[in-house]
């Protein structure tokens, strides 16, 4: 009877070992902080040739009388231009950061292919007078909270240039955050920026995550991992409709051509002729570009246009992971 009792001590024992193992995995599993809590959207950069370029840095965001960016703006300029020579004109980049995480995360750090120099900036208007000085420890953004990086604000400063950027292009910036109240490593954010000299418009359907990747590569994303997927450079996409109506589409643009565009449905690919995206939904598209080879995307992005089913384009770009840091390696 000892014996039994015993053996049922010693169980009991290894049960409880496990159950704190299992307590201590939760409890490090609900401290764990996804790529996907951070959502960027709204990505956007000044252009340093091609456009009207007077008040760019410090007045009018557009830089004059401006219209809001249509899409057909966007697709207008030749988006894979050659590599054009450096300019000393900097540039600026804009983007909302939403922190959909349980604990707060703070932008520390950018990187770009097409600046040798990125820094966090913000500007200030005292007496009428604007200025512009760097942010010393980043930008911090609470659980919950969002932070707009807009014209007069908060901004990604891209200074020496190694080529110019003209309206219509697209650049990937890798942004890094740290990630407070956690043991966890710095996280880098890969997100592409259309080029555009026009305030962005603002359309039911946002982009909250693209990858410009090959098919036959490494660095296919997550959700595609099992999917039989086309030939050649992908560009996979996530959206959300945030208005009030739903927002229907029925193709895609590339270099003012159109190209092939599936929808992603219970881990398959479907073309579609028009897809209706409802309020509050998110869609999953890949657009396939054909025969195009990483050395020919200097920006380490594209641009591409979704065709609204009213015939309006949406301008959207996507971005190589990683892409940020190849000029510094």
């Amino acid at each position: 009877m000892k014996r039994i009792w015993g053996i049922l001590m010693r169980v009991r024992t290894v049960i409880r070992h496990f159950l704190l193992i299992a307590l201590l995995l939760g409890a490090g599993a609900a401290f764990a902080h996804d790529e996907s809590d951070i959502v960027i959207t709204g990505v956007w950069a000044r252009p340093t040739v091609g456009a009207e370029m007077s008040g760019m840095m410090m007045g009018n965001p557009a830089g004059g009388d401006a219209t809001p960016m249509t899409g057909q703006d966007a697709m207008a300029a030749t988006p894979m231009s050659e590599h054009r020579m450096g300019s000393t004109t900097p540039s600026a980049a804009y983007m909302q950061i939403e922190n959909r995480g349980d604990h707060p995360v703070v932008l520390v750090a950018v990187m770009t292919p097409v600046a040798m120099t990125a820094e966090i900036h913000l500007t200030s208007i005292v007496n009428d007078v604007a200025s512009m000085a760097e942010v010393e420890g980043g930008i911090e953004i609470a659980p919950g909270e969002s932070v707009s990086l807009q014209p007069g604000s908060f901004h990604i400063m891209l200074m020496e240039l190694t080529r110019d950027l003209a309206p219509g292009d697209a650049i990937a910036l890798d942004l890094t955050f740290e990630l407070r109240e956690t043991d966890a490593e710095p996280m880098t954010v890969t997100v592409a920026a259309v080029v555009t000299d026009m305030l962005p418009m603002e359309m039911p359907l946002t982009l909250t995550e693209s990858v410009l990747f090959a098919a036959d590569g490494e660095m296919i994303p997550n959700a595609l991992q099992d999917v039989v997927l086309p030939d050649g450079m992908l560009i996979y996409a996530k959206l959300e409709n945030r208005g009030d109506a739903d927002a229907p589409f029925a193709s895609s643009m590339f270099m003012e051509s159109a190209v092939p565009l599936s929808v992603l449905l219970d881990g398959a690919l479907f073309e579609i002729d028009e897809y209706d995206v409802g309020v509050g939904e998110t869609v999953e598209i890949v657009v396939a570009l054909g025969d195009i080879a990483p050395e020919d995307v200097p920006g380490g992005a594209l641009p591409f246009a979704l065709v609204m089913s009213d015939e309006t384009l949406l301008a959207l770009a996507a971005a190589m992971p990683g892409a940020g840091m190849q000029i510094h390696e």
